[in-house]
This record gives structure tokens, C-alpha cells and sequence, in this order.
């Protein structure tokens, strides 16, 4: 990666899970 110059991830937001929740806090990942 770093002889090219170039560094990839994944970048996910995923809900925490709540039972009867309408809304909820996000759980961020970055995948390498």
C-alpha cells in the first residue's frame, strides 16, 4: 500500500441493536 500510495478500507455504520427501538446509536467500523 505504501508503494503505491494508496490505502483502502471499508467504512460501516451499523445500528446498535435495541428491542422495540425506533432509533438507536451508531457502532462506526473501518475494515482493512
Amino acid at each position: 500500500c505504501e508503494r503505491l500510495n494508496r490505502y483502502e478500507f471499508m467504512f460501516i455504520v451499523a445500528p446498535l441493536r435495541f428491542k422495540n427501538a425506533t432509533g438507536s446509536p451508531t457502532n462506526p467500523l473501518a475494515v482493512f
